[in-house]
């Protein structure tokens, strides 16, 4: 497995919607699963067939022994996880649009322009690409949906209140590991801490956050 394939991937779909990818097949009519056209939709946006096969064609490229050793069965189960996490990222991202979050071209761009500079050359660049079944513009599509699902979830963190004396009982049980020399306070780490709280809270919230979307999005989902 090239190494960079599956860290072009991971840059292209992890935001904590879509980090856990499913493995399934690539050639599902030769598997004799009879594909809808649309695998789902959110709200009345589709989920194509296409968008699925490309989703598992990359997820292969991951792993393609452990994708090549799967039977009919565990691939099916797969698909439906597939659909299921793409359905989620939909109704994220139908949720950040709705709060107004905005990713620009030029955000894409600097990450993509980043994502280069990983690379030895243009050359390997582009075959990377290709060899996990991606293209440019559909990578710049998953990152601007995933840049908005991020900074979704950073707003709600964010939003979460907590106390002083939550703050305070966290860093008298954590300062040896805070504290880089004896002279630091409380008051040298409290906007710190806070962060770290509000991420622990936003954590055991957001299983609870995703459930709610999904009941109040119209939602269908096509199954093998």
């Amino acid at each position: 497995m090239n190494l960079c394939i599956k860290w072009l991937i991971q840059v292209a779909l992890i935001t904590g919607i879509l980090c856990n990818m499913a493995y399934a097949a690539d050639k599902i009519a030769a598997e004799a699963i009879n594909v809808s056209e649309v695998v789902a939709t959110v709200n009345g946006f589709k989920i194509t067939r296409e968008e699925l096969e490309g989703r598992i064609a990359q997820s292969r490229a991951m792993d393609p022994a452990r994708f090549d050793a799967m039977d009919l069965e565990k691939r099916k189960k797969a698909i439906i996880r597939t659909v299921n996490n793409m359905v989620v990222r939909e109704v994220v991202y139908q949720e950040a649009v709705k709060r107004k979050i905005v990713v620009t071209d030029k955000e894409v761009d600097l990450r993509l322009a980043d994502l280069k500079r990983k690379f030895p050359s243009e050359e390997v660049f582009k075959k990377t690409f290709a060899d996990a079944n991606m293209s440019i513009p559909s990578w710049k599509r998953e990152t601007k949906k995933n840049l908005m699902a991020t900074k979704l979830e950073e707003m709600m963190a964010d939003g979460l209140p907590i106390r002083d004396s939550e703050i305070a009982e966290y860093y008298e049980k954590n300062k040896k590991d805070l504290n880089k020399d004896t002279k630091e306070t409380l008051e040298d780490h409290k906007e710190h801490v806070r962060f770290i709280l509000k991420q622990g809270k936003w954590q055991q919230l957001r299983v609870e956050w995703l459930e709610g979307l999904l009941k109040s999005a119209d939602v269908w989902k096509w199954t093998p």
